[in-house]
């Protein structure tokens, strides 16, 4: 009667410490996950990644292994991306990306980056780090800096320190525009 009574007094309370700890479990993994969005029967754009940890308290995504697609109407690549790992807000499609290699056949460039944050709604790019972005474009030109920002609705980038690389105006007029 008496441990009877002991375990009744007792009381287990791990309060916030339990709470960040589940927090910090992920509620799915997913191994060689791919995704593919589809409008009128042809794909749009295809995620894939080795393995996806979903935080469904932080409504955040942990991948690793990330290949991203974008197709035009015909199916043809318009934009390829690899990243080492990411981590992607699900409510928002914003996210961080990490050792990221990126091209885009439209504008015939080539973007790499220890790291980028995406921000969906805006359609912005910029580099998280002091880490230096490279951009080199098929027709030789190539540039290379800190605190990169790209605006993909106005069509702007910027680097804001330690700029070098080769710039014609010549022949960054020809055909398509950064």
């Amino acid at each position: 009667m008496v441990g009877f009574m002991v375990l009744i007094s007792c009381s287990i309370d791990y309060g916030e410490q339990l709470v960040e700890t589940l927090e910090n479990i992920p509620n799915s993994i997913l191994e060689d996950f791919e995704q593919v969005t589809v409008r009128d029967n042809k794909p749009i754009y295809k995620l894939s990644a080795e393995l996806i940890e979903s935080y469904n308290a932080k409504a955040l995504d942990r991948l690793q292994g990330v290949s991203v697609f974008e197709f035009d109407e015909t199916g043809e690549v318009l934009t390829s991306g690899r990243a080492s790992r990411a981590e992607v807000y699900q409510r928002t499609r914003d996210g961080t990306f990490f050792d990221v290699s990126a091209y885009s056949k439209q504008h015939k460039t080539q973007i790499t980056a220890s790291d980028l944050q995406w921000n969906d709604q805006l359609r912005q790019l910029r580099s998280t780090s002091q880490g230096t972005v490279r951009i080199k474009r098929d027709n030789g030109l190539s540039l290379q800096g800190r605190g990169f920002f790209a605006d993909f609705k106005n069509a702007l980038l910027r680097f804001d320190a330690d700029i070098s690389g080769v710039y014609d105006e010549d022949k960054s007029n020809e055909k398509s525009q950064p």
